[in-house]
């Protein structure tokens, strides 16, 4: 008998638009790290080049983001000895694989998704047309995820429904073709909320973002000019934190006294807002500045030896997805003749 401990595989990727923010970095990446690190696991992050043209095709942009995402990872700590680092791109079969969900999921399904929901009225409303692969864009993520036959899927909060539709398409092809996938799981971080105004931080979330790497004076300036409780409107008036973004920072990047210290003064208006904003700044100051240290070395790595380790993960990552793309023609009577 075989009592080997099956590992777990844990797989993500970043899609190779825009840069990279605190957003991504709690929500994703600092999850990749630590995932990385844990024996029982292996590690399959991805450059999702192929996501980002479900909107727009700007070639250049494209390639340069999938680059300049490949030096994130590298400066966020994630190892290309111990963890799989590949571009989207590399592995055709996804493609093909994605086609075969495709026609197993009805156009209902994915037009109902949140994410579909609210790029479609995005892009109507700066009067272009939503693409038939924003449409399959979870479609292709499923793909992504049940090639390598991922377990652990860390993204945040709103990917979720993007994870569970995996789940369902591997859920409907093991019953009608035999086992062949794993249900996967999310692994949810950090919720990010934006500064200046109501929902996430995001790439197309215009100022709002934070980049890993930005400077400490352009910090400074974000954090200092966040929107607070408008009930806030002297120092004197009392506050609610559930109504401030600010405060949201202090329970992920503060310490526990911190956090107690912010929610009593903004309640009882012991402290102004800016004592409150001046501890998140010295918090995420202390998160940021590694990185942006790590990334202006990681910036000089020249594009031949970045494109090096895209290549040598992709092929790691492709002779994987092939046997699992062939196994699954196979059952679904589709076979390489």
């Amino acid at each position: 008998m075989n009592d080997q401990k099956q590992k777990e595989v844990v797989l993500s990727g970043i899609r190779a638009t825009g840069s990279i923010h605190l957003g991504n970095y709690s929500g994703a990446i600092q999850q990749f790290v630590k995932f990385q690190d844990d024996p029982d696991v292996d590690c399959f992050f991805f450059i999702a080049n192929l996501h980002s043209i479900t909107e727009k095709i700007e070639p250049d942009l494209v390639l340069k983001g999938t680059r300049d995402i490949t030096r994130v990872f590298l400066a966020a700590g994630l190892d290309p000895e111990k963890s799989t680092i590949y571009a989207q791109s590399s592995i055709p079969e996804l493609c093909e694989l994605s086609w075969l969900f495709n026609c197993m999921v009805t156009v209902p399904t994915v037009a109902n998704m949140p994410h579909f929901k609210e790029k479609k009225d995005l892009m109507q409303s700066r009067g272009t047309k939503e693409t038939a692969g924003l449409l399959t864009y979870p479609i292709l993520m499923a793909a992504d995820i049940l090639g390598v036959n991922g377990t652990i899927v860390p993204v945040g909060k709103d990917q979720e429904y993007h994870v569970e539709l995996a789940r369902d398409i591997a859920r409907s092809f093991n019953s009608k073709f035999g086992d062949l996938f794993t249900l996967p799981a999310a692994s949810i971080g950090d919720f990010i909320p934006s500064l200046q105004g109501s929902g996430k931080m995001g790439k197309s979330s215009g100022g709002q973002t934070i980049a890993i790497n930005i400077a400490a004076d352009e910090l400074k300036k974000i954090v200092l000019t966040a929107m607070t409780d408008p009930a806030r409107a002297r120092r004197t008036d009392p506050g609610d934190p559930r109504n401030c973004n600010v405060a949201s920072y202090h329970h992920i990047f503060s310490s526990t006294d911190e956090v107690t210290w912010a929610e009593a003064g903004c309640m009882n208006a012991s402290i102004g807002c800016i004592d409150c904003k001046k501890v998140v700044l010295k918090n995420l100051e202390a998160l940021i500045a590694p990185l942006r240290e790590r990334y202006e070395e990681v910036a000089r790595i020249p594009d031949k030896e970045i494109d090096e380790i895209l290549h040598e993960g992709g092929i790691k990552a492709r002779k994987i997805v092939m046997a699992v793309v062939g196994e699954a023609k196979e059952r679904m009577g589709l076979p390489f003749f």
